[in-house]
Parts: C-alpha cells; sequence; structure tokens
C-alpha cells in the first residue's frame, strides 16, 4: 500500500475530471464506493457522486455546512493569513501482477477476492489508525472514505487496485466532526501493505486457488497458474511506456498534456494528445500482449478454473498460536511492542493463512499472557506480556528492598586514598569519578548504579578501587572483592585490562558451564568460590570481606538476565556473605539486545535516592576545545536529545566540519577518499608516531550493505595504491541477519544449534545436539520451514566410531534465539588489513568485535594479528568468524576509541552530508545520524553520541503500563 502527501481539495476533486486517470472505469457498477462509520454518519452509501466527493474534500457536508475548520497560514508572498484546507490523503492497494492478468483474462473471483482484502484492511484502518486530536490527546473516530476501482495501470497494462481517499474528517461518534490526523497511516504504510497481501492470499485460496509465496519476508505473493512469460511481457511493456513519457518530458514535448494522456498516447504509440483511449483498445492491447505470449483470455480462464476444481489440502495452526509465536521472537529483544510490529510478525508466521480479523482477534484477549498497555499521545496502541510485567516489577521490588551494605570499608580513608592518588598520580580526578569509587567501596545500600557519559572514564576509574584493595584494606585484613562482568566479549577484556582482575561475559555467566557459574556449596567441602575466566576466586567468609557483583554494559541488561544476577546476589547474601550489585552503563548508549530496560528503571531509583547513585559527566578523551563544547552540549539533560542534537549540527556546520552532497555515489567516493587521506598521516599520539605509525581511522555506517561497499571500495583504493597487497582469498564465516522467515536463509548457509534458555538461565539443547552445525539444504516458502543437514559422530553396534547424517525440517519462526545462521564468503587479506573479529573465543583470546591490523600472513591463513594493542595468532582453518574493518556497522563500533571517524549514514533520495571531525573520540552512539534522517538531511556524519528515538520516553513495560492511565484505552 502506497499513501499520499495530503492534498488540497483542488487536486482531489480531479479524481472527477474527465482526463483524469482516476476516474476510468467508475461508469462500471461497483467501480466505487463510500466507506466508513463517518460516511455513513452523513448519510453516504453505495456509489460516490461527484458533487458530494467534491463539498466533503473543501470540508463541507452535503448541504454546504463546514464540518472541518480549515486551517489558517501565512501566504509567502503576501505576509496575509489565508484559509486552506486538506482534502485528505489517496491510499493505494495493487494487486500482484499475476492476478491482475488473471482479472484482465475474465476469471471469476479474482476481483472479489481483491475487494475482499481491501474492505479488510479498511475495517482495521478505522478500528486503528482514523485518528483525531482532542486536548486529551489521540482518539479514535468514524472513517470517511471513498473507494474507487480500477483495472489498468496509466501504462495501460492490467493492473487491479484501489484508490481510498481518505478524507479529512472522522466522525467522533456524537455527530461532530474533528480533522484526521494521518501521521500513524504514513508510518505504518508498509505494515498496511503487509496485511493487504495477507488477506488477498487468504480470499484467493478460499476461493480455490493456489498461491505461491514468492518472498515470504514481504509476504509477495503470485497466483499460481499465470505463466511467468505473462508478467514478463507486460512489467517489460510497462518499462517500455514509463520510457517513452520520460524522452517526452525531457525533450519538453506535450507540456500542455495532462500527465495520465501522455501514457495512453505511449500505450497506443500515438502523439496526438486529443485522442483518448478506448475500452475496446484496452482489450485488444491485452489480447494482443496474450497471444505474443503463446495464450489467450479463454486459455488462461480454463486452465485457474481447471485448477480450483481441485482439493487443496491445508493445515494451519490457531491464530493465537500464530501471535504467541510473533510475541516470543518480539519479546527476546523488546518488553513493549506495538500492535503494528505484532501484526507484521504475525503476518509473516501466518503465511495468508488467517484473516487481519482473526489475527487482531489473537491480539485482543485471544493470546495467553498478551497484555494492552494502551495509547500514547501519538495514537500508537502498546503491547506487552503479563510475564514481563510482572518481572519489572519483581526486579525493582527486589533492588528497592535489597538489605543494607554495611562496607568493610570507611569513607574518610578513601577520601584520604584518593587525594594520595592524585598527588602520586599527577592526575585530577573529577567529581563524578570520586562518587564512583566511594559509591561502590562504601555505599551504604545494597544496590549500586554508576552512569558515565561517552569519554568520563567510568570503567578505568574502577581501577583505583582494586588499587585500594591491594594497598589499604588487604593489609588490614580486610577484603573487598569484585567479580567484573560484562555483556560483550570485547567490553569484558576492557574491564579486565582497566581493572587486573578477570572478567566474564553474561552469557557465560549463565549458560550453566563449570568455569562460569558460581558454585556456593560444593561436593568436596570447598568453600564457596567463583571460577571467571579459569582463575579460581575464593570467597572468604567473615565479617571484614564483602563481595561486588560489578555489571558494566548495564544498559544492555535485559529484564530476564537482571532477575538471575537478582538470584545469584540474594543466594550470597543467604550464606551470610556482604553482597552489592554495582551496575555500569551510559544511559545514551545503544539499545539494550534483550527485553527491558533496567539501567532507566534504576536511575530513577538512584534519583530517588532508593539506590547508591553517581553520574560521571565530565568528558576526559576529547582534546579540542570546540568539540569537547559541542560534545558537552549533547549530553545535557535539560532539554531533550533532538534539541541538543540540532545544536550540535549548526554549530559543526559552523566550523566547517559538515560537506553536503546529494548524490549517492559521490557521497561514497567522498567518504572513502577522506577515509584515505585521514589513514595515510602519521599518528598524533606520540609514541605511535615515533614508530612510524599512521592515524587509527573508523567510518562508521548504519547498515550491513554500506558496509562491505565502503570495505570493498576502501582495500581496493589500498592495493591500487599499493599501501598492501591483493593477498590470497580465503573463506570466512559472516554472521545472517535471522527473521521469522526463510527469507532469512539461502542455501548452503551453516547454521549453529545455541540451544534455548531455561527459566533458571540454564542453556539446554534444541532441534539438534548444543552446539552442533548443520548446512540448511531446503526452504520451504509456502510452509515457511527451513531443511537442515547435520551430521554427528556415534557408535555403531561393535562399538566403532561412525558418522551419522540426518534432515530435519524446522519452522523458520522457532529458529530465532535458538540458532545462528552464518555463511560463507571470500574475503583476501594482507599484512596492513584493518579487520574485525566477529566471535569470542576464550582460547584464543578473541572478543567479538575486537579490532587490528594483521602484520604477518602465510599461504595457509596462518596471521599473526594486532588486536587492540595485543598480539594474537588466529588460523583461518580453525578461527574464520573475520571481515574487513576499514568500515564497521554503528553495533560493532560501541566502545572504540580512534583518532579520526567518520558516520557514514546515507537515505536515498535525500541530501546526504558528510561531516568530518579530526579528534581521538570514544566512538559509541549515533545521535547525529538520528538528527539528520529527523531532519531529512543525511550522509556520512562523524561519530558523536546517540539520538536517543526513545525522546525520553520509558521503554519498560512497567513505564506504559504506568503511563497507560494517562492513555486511550486502559490495561486488559
Amino acid at each position: 500500500m502506497s499513501v499520499s502527501p495530503g492534498m488540497a481539495a483542488g487536486q482531489a476533486g480531479g479524481y472527477f475530471s474527465r482526463e483524469d486517470y482516476y476516474l476510468r472505469g467508475t461508469e462500471t457498477e461497483g467501480a466505487s464506493h463510500w466507506y466508513g462509520r463517518g460516511a455513513k454518519a452523513l448519510g453516504l452509501d453505495g456509489p460516490v457522486g461527484e458533487e458530494e466527493f467534491r463539498a466533503l474534500c473543501r470540508g463541507e457536508d452535503l448541504q454546504g455546512n463546514r464540518i472541518v475548520a480549515p486551517k489558517l497560514s501565512r501566504d509567502r508572498e503576501s505576509g496575509l493569513l489565508i484559509e486552506t484546507h486538506r482534502a485528505g490523503n489517496d491510499c493505494t492497494f495493487s494487486a500482484p501482477k499475476s492476478v491482475s492478468i488473471a482479472y484482465a483474462a475474465g476469471v471469476d473471483q479474482v476481483r472479489e477476492a481483491h475487494d475482499a482484502a481491501v474492505l479488510s484492511v479498511l475495517s482495521h484502518l478505522e478500528e486503528h489508525y482514523c485518528h483525531y486530536r482532542t486536548p486529551e490527546g489521540i482518539m479514535c473516530g468514524g472513517m470517511v472514505a471513498a473507494k474507487f476501482d480500477h483495472a489498468t495501470s496509466r501504462n495501460v497494462d492490467p493492473q487491479l487496485h484501489s484508490h481510498v481517499f481518505v478524507v479529512n474528517a472522522a466522525h467522533t461518534g456524537d455527530g461532530i466532526f474533528r480533522a484526521n490526523e494521518p501521521r500513524a497511516i504514513f508510518r505504518d504504510q508498509k505494515s498496511l501493505g503487509l496485511l493487504y497481501r495477507q488477506e488477498l492470499a487468504r480470499e484467493l485460496c478460499q476461493r480455490g486457488f493456489e498461491v505461491e509465496v514468492r518472498d515470504r519476508a514481504q509476504m509477495f505473493i503470485e497466483l499460481k497458474g499465470i505463466a511467468p512469460g505473462l508478467v514478463e511481457h507486460f512489467s517489460s511493456r510497462r518499462q517500455a511506456i514509463e520510457e517513452q513519457v520520460e524522452r517526452w518530458m525531457a525533450e519538453g514535448r506535450f507540456t500542455e498534456v495532462p500527465h495520465a494522456r501522455l501514457y495512453e498516447m505511449a500505450a497506443l504509440e500515438s502523439r496526438d494528445p486529443k485522442r483518448s483511449i478506448t475500452k475496446e483498445e484496452v482489450t485488444r492491447i491485452f489480447e494482443r500482449g496474450f497471444e505474443e505470449c503463446g495464450t489467450s483470455f479463454l486459455q488462461v480462464r480454463r486452465e485457474l478454473e481447471r485448477g480450483r476444481e481441485l482439493p487443496i489440502s491445508r493445515t494451519a495452526p490457531d491464530a493465537s498460536r500464530v501471535v504467541e509465536l510473533a510475541l516470543r521472537d518480539l519479546t527476546e529483544r523488546e518488553a513493549v511492542l506495538d500492535r503494528a510490529r505484532l501484526l507484521d510478525q504475525a503476518v509473516l508466521v501466518s503465511g495468508g493463512e488467517h484473516s487481519v480479523a482473526e489475527l487482531n482477534l489473537a491480539i485482543d484477549g485471544g493470546t495467553p499472557g498478551l497484555q494492552r498497555l494502551g495509547r500514547d499521545g501519538r495514537g500508537r496502541e502498546f503491547y506487552t506480556t503479563r510475564q514481563m510485567l510482572e518481572l519489572e516489577a519483581r526486579n525493582l521490588e527486589r533492588i528497592r528492598e535489597f538489605p543494607a551494605f554495611e562496607s568493610v570499608a570507611r569513607a574518610p580513608e578513601v577520601e584520604a586514598y584518593l587525594e594520595l592518588w592524585q598527588e602520586r598520580e599527577g592526575v585530577r580526578l573529577t567529581a563524578g569519578q570520586k562518587a564512583e569509587v566511594l559509591l561502590e567501596l562504601t555505599g551504604s545500600r545494597g544496590v549500586a548504579l554508576t552512569i558515565g557519559d561517552p569519554g568520563t572514564a567510568k570503567t578505568s576509574t574502577l581501577a583505583i578501587v582494586e588499587r585500594f584493595n591491594d594497598e589499604i584494606l588487604r593489609p588490614d585484613g580486610r577484603e573487598h572483592l569484585s567479580v567484573n562482568l560484562s555483556y560483550t566479549g570485547k567490553a569484558a577484556l576492557e574491564l579486565s585490562l582497566a581493572t587486573g582482575r578477570p572478567t566474564l561475559t553474561l552469557d557465560s555467566f549463565e549458560n550453566g558451564d563449570p568455569a562460569s557459574k558460581f558454585a556456593l556449596e560444593r561436593a568436596n567441602g570447598e568453600p564457596p568460590m567463583v571460577v571467571v575466566a579459569d582463575e579460581k576466586i575464593l570467597i572468604p567468609e567473615g565479617r571484614e570481606t564483602q563481595v561486588v557483583l560489578r555489571v558494566d554494559e548495564a544498559g544492555f541488561l535485559g529484564a530476564r538476565q537482571a532477575e538471575r544476577l537478582l538470584d545469584v546476589a540474594e543466594e550470597l547474601r543467604q550464606k551470610d556473605v556482604r553482597v552489592k550489585l554495582h551496575l555500569i552503563g551510559d544511559s545514551k548508549q545503544m539499545q539494550g539486545i534483550q527485553a527491558g530496560d533496567l539501567l532507566r528503571q534504576v536511575r530513577e531509583l538512584g534519583l530517588k535516592e532508593e539506590v547508591d547513585y553517581a553520574h560521571l559527566t565530565e568528558i576526559l578523551r576529547q582534546r579540542d576545545p570546540g568539540l569537547l563544547e559541542i560534545a558537552r552540549g549533547l549530553n545535557r539533560e535539560d532539554r531533550e536529545l533532538g534539541v541538543n542534537a540540532r545544536e550540535a549540527l549548526h554549530s559543526l556546520e559552523r566550523r566547517q566540519e559538515v560537506v553536503v552532497n546529494s548524490d549517492p555515489v559521490e557521497l561514497r567516493r567522498a567518504a572513502v577518499e577522506h577515509y584515505l587521506e585521514e589513514s595515510r598521516k602519521l599518528s598524533r599520539g606520540p609514541e605511535r608516531a615515533a614508530a612510524g605509525e599512521t592515524q587509527q581511522v573508523l567510518l562508521v555506517t548504519t547498515t550491513n550493505e554500506a558496509r562491505r561497499d565502503l570495505n570493498r571500495e576502501i582495500r581496493q583504493a589500498r592495493v591500487a595504491g599499493r599501501e598492501i597487497e591483493a593477498g590470497r582469498s580465503f573463506p570466512v564465516l559472516m554472521p545472517v541477519r535471522q527473521g521469522i522467515t526463510v527469507e532469512g536463509y539461502q542455501l548452503g548457509d551453516t547454521l549453529h544449534f545455541s540451544g534455548e534458555r531455561t527459566e533458571d538461565g540454564r542453556t539446554v539443547a534444541w532441534g539438534a545436539r548444543l552446539h552442533a552445525e548443520g548446512k540448511v539444504v531446503g526452504l520451504d516458502r509456502e510452509r515457511n520451514q527451513v531443511r537442515v543437514e547435520l551430521s554427528f559422530e556415534t557408535l555403531d553396534r561393535q562399538r566403532r566410531k561412525v558418522v551419522r547424517e540426518v534432515t530435519k525440517d524446522f519452522p523458520a519462526a522457532e529458529l530465532p534465539g535458538r540458532t545462528t545462521p552464518l555463511r560463507e564468503e571470500e574475503r583476501s587479506f594482507s599484512v596492513g588489513d584493518r579487520i574485525v573479529t566477529l566471535k569470542n573465543d576464550r582460547g584464543l583470546g578473541v572478543q567479538n568485535g575486537s579490532l587490528g591490523v594483521v602484520r604477518e600472513i602465510d599461504d595457509a591463513g596462518r596471521m599473526r594479528v594486532d588486536l587492540e594493542g595485543r598480539e594474537v595468532k588466529l588460523d583461518l582453518k580453525r578461527y574464520r568468524h573475520l571481515d574487513h574493518a576499514y568500515a564497521v556497522t554503528i553495533h560493532k563500533s560501541q566502545g572504540a576509541t580512534v583518532e579520526h571517524s567518520i558516520l557514514y549514514a546515507p537515505v536515498s533520495h535525500e541530501l546526504q552530508r558528510v561531516e568530518r571531525r579530526r579528534h581521538p573520540c570514544p566512538l559509541h552512539d549515533p545521535r547525529l545520524h538520528q538528527l539528520h534522517r529527523g531532519s531529512r538531511a543525511v550522509g556520512a556524519v562523524r561519530r558523536r553520541q546517540e539520538f536517543d528515538a526513545r525522546q525520553s520516553e520509558g521503554t519498560g513495560a512497567g513505564d506504559h503500563a504506568r503511563a497507560a492511565k494517562g492513555y486511550h484505552g486502559t490495561a486488559a
């Protein structure tokens, strides 16, 4: 479905101009119709009349009374106030080409299936998108819509479609009309198009037709029985007509001829603008096309009717099961879902087997555990699960009630040590750093939170805590025992280097591996201990010992993980261990992967002094005074983040650090050239410069497609400039974006069975042995199933090892969260190549997302890599999770620190910008990229901080549940 911008009354009235394409065919019975409760309230039913339509487009009823007030705006030329009125918006529903061809051939029930699908989506539109504004917020009313049906496109080829003109008038139910608010329709037009194709597939199947799903991820369908040659013929003919019209327009010919008439002329191969195409000529054009493809109207009708006589066996799960599967996938990452997103996922699972009404009923009370939260101020409807609501509430209550912490350290001695440390190291600590140290060592509450803006040294400051423990506490018989946990392997390494203590990823901690779980009761009588990164850490018993569970990257922490951490802390406390949970994070960091928003919720508790709270705001890693001031402005919390971002952009433009280019090819070329220019400059770090090292430069982009293109072009330029050799090509394994349809897979993909998580946090086998790998050997789009071939070793009857092979079919909707798809691609590597690692490997000391430079490589793929200051040896036969890293995605750039960085974020058909900034900066978040998108100006923009798309809204289920009291709806 596509949606037009708002039309003025004159434009909308053009529906009834004889030279306007939209009216063609409306003389046919049933070709136009009024729709909606608002239309009925005005006495409108049946065919659309010209005068009544024009009146409504002017904002008047049939008696000429104004029902929607005009908008007052100032004329640009005269400066006077003038009245303007938006007539409405055109929503267009187009059938697939094969369905249109069947209708052109006169196949019975095709038009009825299309009509039923359109009406089903219109019913959904009226219930959920017919918005109008009130002082209390967005409300839903009755729709006034005029539906116009057509069988041909402006190119005069078969194109069954309906224009639904949604009039700018919403009926409030009490006889009053208000201007409608169409923003939600614009926002969700792709979702609404998905619903149309879902409904069309179902309606066709119910009428006995067979439907082929061409692209499950978008529900692109075609009617079986229509020869591909017919579809290709009319599609290529359409392209030829459009090219002819473009040539005439470029030549300045027929400038007075209406646009729609130009297409008729091209279709008739005529140069006479006065000649109008007739219905008989359209029929002859279609018949000639069928004949050129070796068929006829009659033959197509017979073949499709013969197919409809054959019985079709279908078994579909209940709609509630479909919604349940959609919900399972989404709530792995999100605690709160809007209705459109949930419906999207449900459609992809259903694949045309259920009506939109059935899916809506399943959402509204038909799926156990699904709970409606209400509408927000923009009319979006939100849902969550009862389990998530209860879990978030329980976590927060446990945090509030966590027992007080009686520290073995005293605040005066810590403060004295901080003064000594500053004098000894010659470094001034910020107020935030001092607060962080005091909070962990002497805070009185069992849960502590440290929020640190980018570049404020929140992680490196923890080294002072460890030094205090070594120099002050331990010699005095006291102990502050820290257990380091982090969300990603890369951050775990940084935390370990900063503190000098082993660090474990949260995923490893949860997986139930004996080398990564707390062992509080051991059968052999050993004292409680934790094994972190293969190091046994005894938990000394006694009153002079305290344990802190330190969690870095807490912004990524989901509600389920938080629950398990609180369980561990409580278990330690039950063993009479003094324990504190210290969460460390950045509220401006990118959205967490798991469902829930614990960091923001705990921060609210910190501001209420219900948990210990420290906030580091002074940026230490920015050396340019002007850029430092911009970064400070971006971190301001006394105004909306969008205001911060706009001000930052204006400041950068004044510094001439934004380059505008409207050509996407030129934009990419500019980004590549800028990268090469900066990467050839000598490092500004004295030690690196003395060693002849060049600047560390990173190009950050928003999509994997852009990342691949930039990496390829930069590497080609480096090879051409003889900076590096072409190198040898090696097979590598690349992660694949996984969805709930077969479109996320290709034949030959490797599928790693990572198992599923139980309620107690353990990972158990699902579908195959834990960590087994199989090959994708088949894809069934209609059934949405992935066929996987698995090989495994076993013993035969003689106890000899043999390899068995088994092939299994898996529902694609059940694979996410339990498997990881990998795709083999070729990459060339040589000495000097910049690379990124893509998978944690504790044995090799490699973390996902680490950046490095190849120092040596042989023909067998054995390489020596400088991986962020450490030398690591890799063998591409054993570790194949590598890629080039001249450009990386935003997620992979999290936490990286380089001397020069660029953000490349093109959006098609818009102005594109390249913003350049020279500074050593912590690459953390993409705030300016979001601003560029919002201001319709985009491009390659040097990284700085994240523009939080949530705009300070709560994102946890509990936030929406509380806010729902003020929404226009109540919790179920």
